[in-house]
């Protein structure tokens, strides 16, 4: 999947291929914000933090710029550290700036936000579970869009996170496979402990002949 496509229109393309998704899977018709366990705050999303600080951290995590992201957060040490921005939303849709660089599959710059010594381990838990407005992590958007040694890392951090469901209910697993990511959806398919009940692996099953991959990531 080409780069410089799915970081900018991912979120929109998850959103265009669950309405348009009739095969079955459970909570079809659920409001994503019935599904919003782990919200992010949204303390910068006010109009002038957000035009001073949300836009320049987004660019920023867009292009994999950790220097410009600490140059943000040196001008707003008063507000913002590291570790806060973590569970910060920066985008309107309440994406984090790991929803973001997992999105745009920025790899070196997801590793290097989640592997501060000056963060607490129980924080790299729940910053990673945060939902965006529509319900997904950025555990989702990596998922759905293919990157596994984003996957991977954010997987080292939080084993709970296949669990989560994102938006109408959708395993990030039916995500890889909605989305035609063989290598992801043979990787998320063999974690052991992964557990899907009936209804998910129905639709699952139709999902990944309807996307032309039933038989290439299980047996």
């Amino acid at each position: 999947m080409a780069e410089g496509v799915v970081h900018i229109s991912l979120r929109d393309q998850m959103l265009t291929d669950q309405r348009r998704d009739n095969d079955g899977q459970i909570n079809q018709q659920q409001n994503p914000t019935d599904q919003i366990v782990h919200s992010p705050v949204l303390d910068l999303l006010d109009s002038e933090r957000y035009f001073q600080i949300c836009v320049p951290l987004r660019k920023a995590a867009l292009k994999g710029n950790l220097k410009e992201v600490y140059d943000i957060l040196e001008v707003h040490e008063e507000i913002l550290d590291r570790s806060s921005l973590l569970r910060m939303a920066i985008t309107k849709g309440h994406a984090t700036i790991l929803h973001v660089a997992a999105g745009a599959g920025k790899t070196s710059f997801v590793e290097e936000m989640i592997n501060s010594n000056s963060i607490q381990p129980s924080n790299y838990e729940s910053t990673l579970q945060l939902q965006d407005l529509n319900g997904n992590t950025s555990f989702c958007f990596a998922a759905a869009a293919g990157y596994v040694e984003i996957a991977k890392i954010m997987l080292g951090k939080n084993r709970n996170l296949t669990a989560i469901h994102g938006n109408h209910g959708k395993t990030p697993l039916y995500m890889a496979v909605m989305f035609g990511q063989k290598e992801m959806a043979a990787y998320l398919y063999e974690i052991p402990g992964i557990n899907l009940n009936p209804d998910e692996r129905t639709a699952l099953f139709f999902k990944s002949i309807t996307t032309g991959l039933y038989g290439t990531y299980h047996e």
